[in-house]
């Protein structure tokens, strides 16, 4: 289903999405040797989770196993899980595992983490594992590809749970919401930003991202930056928790969004732990802001603040601070917080790191003073705030004593770790209120005041349990408490929904009461842990320890409460991920929170307009949220005293609102939100602590599984029936397991019975190994559409159908196996009996060519005359034109007949058309007749009566006699109407039985045709098959050019992307060398001026030289004369003060030359770094430089390759045309065929009787011919071989002329020797006589063939003679065939 839903997409798409996103089925693993009977069960292991192994042994406590790696262990028997059938291998679902068990949970998401496949359903659940890389799967062809699909038709995703809870807002017009939980780096708010993504491109206006879609998709950067910190599993991890809603339209566009924080750390400000930072905003604000901005706030390096250095990490990994500085700039100013509100909360940063930085020593008596006014000052100056004020706040704060109204403020020393106390409280208390200050204004500028529904994602901490777990982590714990109770209800109801639906009987279980008692004991009243935490603060001398001990005694006899043995300060709760150890120290401040009096009015007072704002009283009252540990409460401005203690009224015994208090109340709120909604589950998972892809850590992720409910889950569903299967769906997959069920019969669920029935019956559906259930009829129930199964049945059920399959797969390779050694068999006895044949053969060759009369033979056979055939050849062709014309003229007179058939046809439709008009007006002139006979029986009836009272008023009136007169002649038209109309019906009778006549003709004549219309119909579907087979090839040809356009456009594309880059990276460079000649330019000029200050100054020092000499003698003179001292200090007292105004004049010029000077250097810093800019730029341009020639190669390249694909797409075009023009062609010829085919069955039909007449006949004379063809091969064969005896006899009498030609000669020589030497007579004699009986012997040769060669002429002419009398019978036999066509023709 999934694979037809994405044809339209493109390739690249397609194998990303199979890629990421699908299991593939060469990766699903088989274990064993092949014996499918072999069961595989998991055992626990310290280092892999779990190991596969089979049973050897199995106890009643201990079983005997063996491992996959072939060694022999023992093993718990209750620890031994099943192992599931290798086709459940990998699956997208867990909740259809056979076998549900921790073991093959984790199995199934490692071997799918291994497939980079991070999502997993877990029935409602959506299990997410961070792969820690980038994956594509969150691009906007993959949004597009999940658009509108669902669950069940695409691979699981968190764009697939958005687009289900956004259609089922449309669709049910409800609310929905999706709850995102994890521990510190699973991804839960990378998740939330994929989730805001793809409702943003699908639910924005027009199908675009518009301004607010953008503001929405700012959202996580703002808040990242203020909310999120490094920790040692996490770089980006957020210190809050967030519930986003997605405001929407009755149309479904996005309409605005508000938000709600929970549970802010903001302990982080003043304190982190070693390799972890503070807040991201710090960082980014010390690295990225500019010159001026530092100097205005007073910004120095990250070392030198005490809030941020004393963790030891300043930097993370592959995060710049100055970018993302820039970029939450920006999301600020989209999400409505302008320059100036950015300025201040910057300066609200800056204070507090300076607040940081105020160190406190011992002052007079207990108390303590600030050792360096300097940070007090600065911090004091950012948040407009008075130094003194700040300072004796800190120090010095006042408290409320007395009772009643006599209640006055008296000042307090603090002790220099308290004074510490109360800064880091107000450092805290400032961020906690300025993060909730961005929150507000980010609702303000994005919500909207009434939407008509909207989708909820909850972003919060998942179940924590560290070493030390203190208050946050009651919190946080608590709050997944009631999550995992609301997922548990949740669940239940949708599976008791199934089962009413299905009308499946089954026990009420109430599941969230296994949650139930955990949170009664945590915030029920009177006597829950919150509840006496907010009573031991109202008392004055309530401490941890009378809080634990008030805990212990209420709760020591509870369940899930427990008193450990060797740590004092501790608690622990039973919750349902596990048992965690709560320390109580602390707790008691941490729901007070204090806040000092004095330093809350002197916040009020600030002149910083965003620190009035966030400390006034209605800012916390109107401030929706959900308070962190920590954090000041709205009412603990008004309700305590300063000095963090409780003010009168509280004492009084009114309720005042702790942390702990404000904190229940929110989450009361957050749970009926939720209850409001319909919920969706996403689980993040962090596989490692390391941080590394592609390694998943068992202890951590069995661990995150049971905090985050999984198996939670999976534990309810193995009360009920989790495996469930359409009946059709069992039929058919099963029905091998009992061959007497039918998998195609109409009635699926008798037949669904009667398999199961069946698999009772083979014991495949038992109860064995279930502690819980006893008996059969436990295991299973039959619903409406489904048949259920308890967990671990169907896995039994697959086991035996694959066993089935096994011994199925044996059977036919026995089979197959066999057939090929027959068939081995059967070709071998053939060769050996062949080889026989050959042998004998070859035998009597040997021996049959040395024999006398078979090389006469030989010689003879060249003699034999060779028959011509070329005459037969040509007369035959001749008849073969002459049947051609017989045949044309037989398709003319088809066609002839079809014409008339068509005609005939038109003349019956056309006559159908008419009997149904007068069938037609038949009806309506009957119809028209039981009208009138209907009026001619009421006027009738109404004459009698009008007849009647006549008679009775006859006397009375004697106007009746004309009335009746009237009624008669009425009555006589009608009657004469009643007949006509009896007429009419009378012909239109005659006419029907006319026409129905014809049309019985007519029909008979149709019947007649349409068996000739059958056959020529048969004919049709085979030129249509034609027909089909080359609309194939013309559609194949047609998905070849639109390859190739694609491919075009793709190298097109990449040739202008690669020049645009090139254009891109030239302009920089020539930014870059415009900026470097501004500074150079800059440079000289500060560098003149430079020169002209040192100038200035060494004249500067040469006046004051002078005036220095001038005192100096006028002093002496002083010294020499008394009556000249009135004179000389008037002089000395005006030289000192131009000396004075020459120092500061000095002065002046030497600051200004140091400002110069460092100017000078700033500016050569900048042009150095412009230059190695510069020089990087021009690298940057060089490498760019080979980069683009080489994209230049490759373009041309790609340009050859364009071409050629042009080239190519051409020639296909133009066969696609030529095919085109063939398809026409052939169509047409299709045509032409079925009108000649109908005119030949027509005539085929008239001249059937004709030909059988003369079948006979012609089937004789091809008889003859046939036998007249053998004989005429026989002889053909017989007068070539003479032949060829006939030239070797020629051949061998030539050589014997030659020869003895050649012995005549050499006789002739001899007697002209012997004429001319009598010595040698006798020897020439003697050679004379061999010679001459040589010649004879020769002679007797040359006339013994002769005479052969007589008696083969013979032979020869009696052949001849017997050809000769076959050719006279070939032609009686030609004429015959002639004259039976003649017939037929005629």
């Amino acid at each position: 289903m999934a694979t037809s839903s994405f044809r339209d997409h493109d390739r690249h798409t397609d194998a990303q999405y199979i890629k990421y996103l699908k299991f593939p089925n060469s990766k699903k693993q088989f274990y064993g040797t092949g014996d499918s009977s072999e069961e595989w069960y998991w055992v626990p292991d310290p280092e892999h989770g779990y190991v596969a192994c089979t049973l050897r042994k199995r106890g009643a406590k201990e079983s005997e196993v063996t491992l996959q790696s072939g060694e022999e262990a023992t093993a718990k028997t209750d620890e031994l899980s099943l192992m599931n059938p290798p086709v459940f291998d990998g699956v997208e679902d867990m909740a259809q595992l056979p076998e549900l068990s921790n073991a093959t949970v984790f199995y199934n998401l490692r071997r799918r983490y291994e497939q980079d496949l991070i999502y997993t359903y877990s029935g409602l659940f959506l299990v997410a594992v961070n792969p820690y890389k980038p994956i594509p799967i969150y691009t906007p062809e993959i949004v597009d590809m999940y658009r509108g699909k669902r669950r069940s038709e695409i691979a699981p995703h968190i764009f697939a749970i958005s687009d289900v809870a956004y259609r089922f807002m449309l669709e049910d017009r409800c609310n929905q919401s999706m709850l995102i939980t994890g521990e510190s780096g699973a991804g839960k708010t990378v998740n939330t930003k994929r989730v805001i993504q793809y409702i943003a491109q699908i639910a924005g206006r027009s199908g675009d991202v518009g301004e607010l879609e953008q503001q929405l998709l700012e959202l996580n950067p703002v808040l990242e930056a203020f909310g999120n910190a490094k920790t040692t599993r996490n770089n980006n991890s957020s210190r809050f928790g967030k519930f986003i809603k997605l405001q929407f339209t009755a149309g479904g566009l996005i309409q605005g969004a508000s938000i709600r924080s929970y549970l802010l750390e903001k302990s982080r400000v003043v304190e982190q732990h070693k390799d972890e930072r503070n807040f991201h905003i710090f960082y980014q604000l010390l690295s990225g802001a500019t010159p001026d901005e530092k100097k205005a706030f007073h910004l120095d390096g990250p070392e030198v603040f005490h809030y941020l250095n004393r963790s030891g990490c300043y930097t993370v990994e592959h995060m710049r601070d100055p970018d993302e500085f820039k970029h939450s700039k920006a999301a600020m100013a989209l999400c409505g917080i302008g320059p100036d509100e950015q300025a201040d909360v910057f300066r609200v940063i800056s204070g507090i790191l300076h607040l940081g930085n105020i160190v406190f020593t011992p002052g007079v008596g207990e108390g303590s003073d600030v050792k360096d006014l300097k940070h007090l000052e600065l911090a004091s100056q950012l948040f407009g705030v008075d130094a003194q004020v700040l300072k004796q706040g800190l120090i010095k704060p006042r408290i409320e004593v007395g009772a009643g109204g006599r209640r006055e403020l008296v000042p307090t020393h603090l002790t220099v770790d308290k004074a510490s106390d109360s800064r880091d409280a107000l450092s805290k208390a400032v961020y906690n209120r300025m993060f909730l200050w961005i929150v507000n204004r980010m609702n303000k500028m994005l919500a909207r005041p009434s939407s008509n529904s909207f989708i909820g994602v909850l972003d919060i901490a998942g179940f924590e349990i560290f070493e030390k777990n203190s208050f946050e982590q009651l919190c946080i714990n608590y709050t997944n408490e009631k999550l995992q109770q609301f997922f548990n209800n949740h669940m239940f109801k949708l599976e008791q929904e199934e089962y009413e639906r299905e009308k499946i009987e089954w026990t009420f279980i109430d599941f969230g009461m296994d949650s139930q008692m955990t949170i009664d004991l945590v915030s029920k009243r009177p006597s829950g842990i919150l509840k006496l935490l907010d009573e031991e603060c109202v008392f004055p001398n309530g401490t941890d320890s009378s809080f634990l001990e008030k805990m212990n005694a209420h709760h020591e006899r509870s369940p899930k409460y427990n008193k450990p043995q060797f740590q004092n300060m501790s608690f622990v709760l039973r919750h349902y991920a596990g048992d965690v150890t709560y320390s109580v120290d602390g707790w008691l401040v941490k729901n007070k929170d204090p806040l000092q009096r004095d330093l809350l009015q002197c916040m009020k007072s600030a002149k910083n307009k965003l620190v009035f704002e966030i400390f006034q009283d209605q800012f916390m009252q109107l401030t929706e949220r959900a308070p962190s540990p920590g954090a000041a409460s709205p009412a603990d401005t008004r309700s305590r005293s300063p000095g963090g203690g409780l003010s009168g009224k509280a004492r009084g015994g009114a309720a005042f609102m702790t942390v702990a208090k404000t904190y229940d109340e929110q989450l009361s709120d957050l749970m009926n939100t939720l209850l409001a909604t319909h919920p969706h589950f996403v689980r993040c998972i962090l596989p490692n602590y390391q941080q590394r892809a592609g390694r998943i850590v068992s202890s951590i992720v069995l661990e995150q599984l049971r905090y985050n409910g999984v198996l939670e889950g999976i534990r309810i569903s193995r009360k009920g029936f989790p495996n469930r299967v359409v009946y059709l769906d069992f039929l058919k997959r099963y029905h091998l397991l009992a061959p007497k069920v039918d998998p195609n019969a109409p009635d699926v669920k008798a037949e669904t019975k009667a398999l199961v029935d069946q698999l009772i019956k083979d014991e495949i559906i038992h109860p064995s190994g279930s502690k819980e259930y006893k008996t059969v009829a436990e295991l299973y129930r039959f619903g409406l559409t489904k048949v259920f199964f308890r967990a671990g049945q169907l896995s039994r059920i697959e086991s035996a159908r694959e066993h089935k399959i096994s011994n199925l797969i044996l059977v036919v390779q026995a089979a197959a196996r066999g057939w090929l050694a027959r068939s081995l068999f059967t070709k071998l006895s053939t060769q050996k009996v062949a080889a026989k044949i050959l042998q004998k053969n070859l035998r009597a060759y040997l021996e049959f060519r040395d024999w006398q009369w078979w090389a006469l033979f030989k010689k003879v056979r060249p003699f034999v005359e060779h028959q011509d055939h070329k005459k037969e050849i040509e007369e035959r062709d001749s008849k073969i034109k002459d049947l051609t014309g017989q045949l044309s003229k037989h398709k003319a007179d088809a066609q002839s007949l079809q014409e008339r058939l068509d005609q005939t046809t038109d003349r019956v439709n056309e006559l159908s058309k008419r009997l149904d008009a007068e069938c037609e007006s038949l009806q309506a002139a009957s119809a028209d007749k039981s009208r009138l006979e209907s009026e001619l029986k009421a006027a009738s009836e109404k004459l009698a009566q009008l007849e009647e009272e006549l008679n009775e008023e006859m006397s009375a009136s004697g106007d009746l006699a004309s009335l009746k007169k009237k009624l008669d002649d009425k009555i006589a038209q009608l009657e004469e109407e009643l007949d006509e109309t009896q007429e009419e019906r009378d012909s239109l009778l005659a006419e029907k039985r006319t026409l129905e006549r014809e049309r019985t003709d007519l029909e008979e004549k149709v019947e007649d045709l349409s068996d000739a219309v059958e056959d020529l119909k048969t004919q049709k579907k085979a030129l249509d098959g034609k027909l089909i087979d080359l609309q194939e090839q013309l559609e194949d040809e047609q998905d070849a050019l639109k390859k190739a356009e694609s491919d075009k456009k793709n190298l097109t594309g990449e040739v202008e992307e690669m020049q645009e880059r090139i254009n891109g990276l030239q302009s920089q460079i020539g930014d870059a060398e415009k900026a470097r000649k501004k500074l150079d330019g800059e440079l000289s000029a500060l560098k003149d001026k430079l020169a002209e200050e040192e100038l200035a100054k060494g004249k500067a020092e040469d006046k004051s030289h002078r005036l220095e000499a001038q005192l100096k003698e006028l002093e002496d003179a002083l010294a020499s004369g008394d009556d000249r001292t009135a004179d000389l200090d008037k002089q000395r007292k005006r030289l000192q003060g131009e000396l004075s105004d020459l120092q500061g004049e000095l002065d002046d010029r030497t600051s200004a030359l140091t400002k110069a000077q460092n100017q000078v250097k700033d500016l050569t810093a900048q042009v150095d770094a412009k230059n190695e800019d510069l020089e990087e730029a021009q690298s940057r341009a060089s490498a760019l430089e080979d980069d683009k020639r080489r994209l230049e190669t490759e373009a041309a390249d790609l340009r050859n390759r364009l071409d050629s694909a042009e080239s190519e797409l051409d020639k296909q075009t133009r066969a696609r045309k030529e095919k085109e023009a063939a398809l026409l062609k052939t169509q047409e010829d299709l045509e032409d065929a079925e009108a000649s085919l109908a005119a030949e069955v027509k005539s085929r039909k008239r001249v059937e009787g004709e030909l059988e007449e003369v079948s006979q006949q012609l089937e004789d004379a091809r008889k003859d011919q046939a036998a007249a063809d053998k004989l005429i091969k026989k002889l053909k064969k017989e007068i070539e071989e003479l032949k060829a005896q006939l030239a070797e006899e020629q051949a061998a009498h030539q050589i014997s002329k030659q020869h003895i030609a050649k012995l005549e000669a050499d006789l002739a020589d001899l007697r002209a020797t012997l004429d001319q030497g009598t010595g040698a007579q006798s020897a020439q004699a003697k050679t004379i006589k061999a010679l001459q009986s040589e010649i004879d012997e020769l002679k007797a040769d040359v006339d013994q063939a002769q005479e052969a060669i007589k008696k083969e002429k013979k032979n020869r002419e009696a052949v001849e003679a017997e050809l000769s009398q076959a050719r006279e019978e070939i032609e009686d036999a030609q004429d015959a065939t002639n004259a039976a066509a003649q017939r037929a023709t005629k």
